[in-house]
């Protein structure tokens, strides 16, 4: 339950008389136009009109006995006063075929009304109006003794407004001086105003002789002066200045000024008759107290002067209105020129258009008070209602709780600059070191062309404004800070995420946070409260909610176990009950990496919409599941709602056996229970091809207006082919019918068996236009119901896939060369998988290293990975094991005698890798050949080291030495002293071969 504080206010309103004696006083010359039309036409029975002529306004005011008159001037031209203040005041208008009205138009224009009385008086009254704008006026009094009285400027409002003087009749309307002559029978407007004017005590024994008038304001107004009257000189004057002091909620202090020592007073509620009613107190004192009075009431009080057996009685002066609580603003009313928002600290109240009662609104007591610290300054806002022009404000708090706004009080004011329909700012204020912790009143005031510094907190001087009251809070400087910036997330049917953040002043609170759930009240109350927990994080997601119930959430901070903080406040309506629903969307269509394909699932009884946006009216599917091709991230939002309502009977065989052809159009009656949308109708027709209409229209005292129409060709024929009619027609509660044009040849409807109403939670089909009896072809309604459930967002990642890793193409390496492992070049935060094969396979994130104990090309290939698992093409890459060089050298000095066998040629081997040797060798070096002494090169011949290696030789002779022959001379070889020689004859050995 809330809590409403009793803030205590008063007001009061300027000092009258009640019961005074008046006079009309009777005008012998000075009017210069007859403005009031006592026949038709106006402009012959007048001789000017009250407003402008070049505006095209050209209207003067009207006696009751013009012809078609409803309102308009008494007949007698007697007027007495409406205004409360002044009972019995009345005033003699001239007669309506003269001159009755002093016109002044002229900025310093003048003029002067001859007055004939044998009444000395204390007050005069002019009976004035103004046309087209307002006038002012100042004037001189001249008194029979030849002494005058100056009075300063006096205003005069618009004839159709209103301002400081009290109106003394309106709702008199007024007739045109051209065109058709004929009455506006306005029964608010015109006005006539009584100007008051204080004879001052030095002559309230003289008798007025004139009074002269000059007009002080522009010539866009036209100022008229219709009548005088005064109040009567009495023999015991009244006191006067009547006011309260020391106001509580059941006494008061009642104080006046005036002669003497004996007063009586009277006081009752507001408005009592002083004459019938009322608590009469003799011998009351002069600011004495009156006791028993009630909270929150309006009274008022009188007071009289008792002068003596000879004088007797003055008349009663008031009343005097006062209130046992905070003054209730008197002068708006309710219109576009009022407060849309407010705002200051916690308190951000929206109030609807003409929410309040006279442009007045309390909401002290239903809006929970703004949190002011004591020494902290404070930013107020409001946001302007529809009216437009200028408007000024200004801020008041009741730091003394005195139930009065003092002009020490108003704490902040904006000049007259705020437009219609914007926010404004006020400058910021402190709240006074001096003020005491407590609840106190705020009054917040927007006011038509007047600046903030110049506002009344219980008056305004224009109908276009508005006042509204809130209470304040104000706390002591904090030792531990409230959660801020709390909020509602996800509201559900059942459940809400109130999130929050930690105070920045301080420290987080040591013990958490209290949360206080709500369905009305103030944390502590009994009433209203749902659930109260602790926790030590910056959320909670409360569950368990009823549907479409407004929650209010209270978190406060918990610093230690006697120091917590102020609450922080935040106020939802958990949704309608809406049908469950879960997302089963796959992850793989969730998450993937590039562009494909992707199913969107919702598990529901409900209608789901899919949407492009949060804030899209217009569904991009209507489904359970949505496909669609996503190639970069994209979100897409669907809401539940209940299924469709169809209302009516489904068929003609739901209604009865008896049916037949509808061929006279008549209009059929429904009534919509809630906001709707109709989808569509089913009718039956008789011949296809033919067109009809249907026209909807919203039925009201004043008439019917059109909502909708829906042309349509028939499709069916026989009465026996169901057509669905698209209706989609956005319609409002309220009564309504269906006009019907039939196509050519009619449509079925039942001849007997109706019985009306057919309803559904949404609408209601209630009649026809001919019998009840019967029921015109259409057949079951099919209505949108508005319960949806929360829009919710649903993600598909799409993630890039990156390009292929750089690395070189190709690497070459030397038979037994020792490899290192291969690299390649990923993006940033990217790894690398290595393969071994191009397609398929499994990756590793080990770079391999190539083996270089064979000669041959590996090949590998290797792609980059994201942190999110995307995996881009592989990169080629080739390894080229090439030989490696076999340095063979022939050995030098390798040689056979001619005629041996050759030797085996040998040779040195430098270069082998690894743990080969020369066991790995095949084959044998060889030479030219050539069996002749002599030197031959010696060859590779066919000597090899395998694959992998390429050999390197290095030649060297080989050399066929001679052989030797070893020759003997045979012995006993002689001749003959003077023979020839004899052929010496030898034994030769050492041939080789043949």
């Amino acid at each position: 339950m809330k809590k409403f504080y009793l803030l205590l206010t008063f007001i009061f309103l300027g000092v009258q008389m009640l019961a005074q004696d008046y006079t009309p006083l009777t005008i012998t010359s000075g009017f210069n136009e007859d403005v009031i039309a006592e026949d038709t036409p106006a402009s012959t029975h007048t001789t000017a009109a009250v407003d402008a002529t070049s505006s095209g306004a050209n209207n003067a005011f009207m006696s009751i006995n013009y012809p078609k008159a409803k309102v308009g001037l008494p007949a007698n031209g007697l007027i007495t006063s409406i205004a409360t203040a002044t009972p019995g005041l009345t005033f003699q208008l001239a007669p309506y075929d003269q001159n009755n009205s002093l016109k002044i138009n002229a900025n310093n224009g003048t003029g002067t009304l001859a007055v004939q009385t044998t009444n000395k008086l204390i007050k005069l009254y002019l009976l004035a109006t103004s046309g087209s704008s307002p006038s002012t006026f100042m004037g001189i009094i001249t008194f029979t003794d030849g002494t005058t009285q100056t009075f300063s400027s006096q205003s005069v409002p618009d004839w159709y407004d209103q301002g400081t003087p009290a109106i003394a009749i309106r709702g008199i309307g007024r007739v045109p001086r051209t065109g058709t002559q004929n009455p506006d029978n306005n029964t608010t407007n015109p006005k006539l105003f009584q100007v008051a004017i204080d004879i001052s005590p030095d002559n309230q024994n003289k008798i007025i002789q004139q009074v002269a008038l000059t007009k002080t304001s522009s010539t866009s107004g036209f100022l008229h002066i219709f009548a005088l009257s005064g109040e009567i000189t009495p023999t015991c004057f009244k006191p006067e200045n009547l006011g309260i002091q020391n106001l509580t909620a059941t006494s008061v202090d009642l104080t006046w000024t005036s002669a003497g020592n004996t007063f009586d007073i009277k006081w009752g509620e507001r408005g009592f008759n002083v004459a019938t009613a009322g608590t009469l107190v003799t011998g009351f004192a002069n600011g004495g107290t009156l006791s028993g009075l009630t909270a929150d009431m309006d009274y008022d009080y009188y007071v009289r002067r008792d002068c003596g057996a000879v004088d007797g009685v003055s008349a009663w002066a008031g009343p005097f209105q006062f209130r046992t609580g905070y003054c209730i603003p008197t002068g708006a009313g309710n219109n576009g020129d009022e407060i849309r928002n407010f705002k200051l600290s916690n308190l951000n109240n929206n109030s609807n258009a003409s929410e309040g009662t006279a442009g007045y609104k309390d909401y002290s007591g239903t809006v929970e008070p703004a949190i002011l610290e004591i020494g902290e300054a404070y930013i107020a806002s409001l946001t302007s209602g529809t009216g437009t022009g200028n408007h000024g404000a200004a801020i008041w708090i009741d730091y003394n709780n005195n139930l009065v706004f003092e002009s020490n009080e108003k704490v902040s004011v904006i000049a007259s600059t705020i437009a219609s329909s914007t926010t404004a700012n006020f400058p910021s204020f402190t709240v006074p070191a001096t003020v005491e912790p407590g609840i106190y009143r705020l009054r917040v005031q927007y006011h038509y062309l007047k600046g903030g510094a110049d506002l009344d907190p219980c008056s305004l001087t224009s109908t276009y404004g508005e006042t509204e009251d809130y209470a304040v809070q104000i706390i002591p400087a904090p030792t531990c800070f409230p959660p801020l910036n709390i909020k509602a997330k996800r509201i559900t049917k059942n459940s809400v995420q109130v999130v929050w953040d930690a105070p920045i002043l301080g420290t987080p609170p040591a013990l958490g946070y209290k949360i206080e759930v709500r369905t009305s009240g103030r944390p502590g109350d009994a009433t209203g409260l749902v659930r109260t927990l602790t926790t030590t994080n910056l959320s909670e997601t409360l569950t368990g909610l009823s549907a479409e119930t407004e929650y209010l959430i209270y978190v406060q901070s918990l610093c230690a176990a006697t120091d917590e903080s102020t609450w922080s406040r935040i106020s939802f309506t958990t949704l309608c009950e809406h049908p469950d629903y879960e997302l089963t969307t796959s992850a793989t269509d969730l998450t993937f990496c590039g562009s494909r394909e992707v199913t969107l699932t919702v598990d529901t009884q409900g209608i789901v919409n899919w949407y492009n946006s949060q804030t899209s009216t217009t569904p991009i599917h209507t489904g359970n599941t949505y496909t669609a091709t996503v190639s970069a991230t994209s979100s897409f939002w669907y809401e539940v709602t209940t299924p469709e309502s169809a209302t009516g009977p489904l068929n003609a065989a739901a209604v009865s056996t008896s049916s037949g052809n509808w061929g006279t159009e008549w209009d059929v009656y429904f009534t919509i229970l809630e906001s709707t949308k109709l989808k569509s109708i089913d009718i039956y027709p008789s011949t296809a091809g033919q067109t009809g209409r249907m026209t909807f229209k919203q039925r009201g005292a004043t008439g019917s207006a059109t909502v909708g129409t829906i042309n349509y060709t028939t499709v069916g024929a026989n009465r026996t082919v169901k057509q669905v009619v698209p209706i989609d027609i956005q319609l409002l509660p309220g009564t309504y019918v269906i006009e019907t044009t039939l196509p050519s040849n009619g449509m079925l409807r039942n001849t007997s068996g109706a019985s009306y109403p057919y309803s559904s939670a949404v609408a209601s089909i209630t009649g026809n236009e001919y019998l009840p009896s019967y029921y015109m072809g259409y057949y079951n309604w099919i209505f949108e119901t508005g319960c949806k459930s929360l829009r919710e967002e649903v993600v598909v990642i799409v993630n890039d896939v990156p390009d292929m890793p750089v690395s070189s193409a190709t690497l070459t390496y030397i038979y037994g060369d020792i490899a290192t492992a291969l690299t390649a070049t990923a993006d940033t935060n990217n790894s690398l998988l290595w393969y071994t094969t191009e397609t398929a396979g499994t990756g590793t994130n080990t770079a391999p290293t190539p083996t270089t104990d064979a000669v041959g090309t590996q090949t590998y290939w290797v792609s980059q990975v994201t942190a999110n698992g995307c995996e881009s093409e592989r990169t080629k890459i080739e390894v080229v094991i090439n030989q490696a060089t076999l340095t063979i050298t022939a050995n030098s000095g390798q040689s056979k005698v001619y005629g041996e066998t050759d030797p085996v040629l040998t040779y040195s081997v430098s270069g082998f890798q690894g743990s080969d040797d020369e066991s790995i060798l095949t084959g044998a070096l060889d030479r030219t050949a050539g069996e002749d002494a002599g030197t031959y090169p010696i060859t590779q011949g066919d000597l090899s080291a395998g694959a992998n290696y390429v050999i390197d030789f290095t030649s060297a002779d080989f050399e066929i030495t001679k052989a030797t022959l070893t020759v003997i001379a045979d012995d006993n070889q002689g001749k003959i002293y003077g023979e020839d020689d004899p052929t010496f004859t030898y034994t030769v050995t050492g041939f080789q071969g043949s």
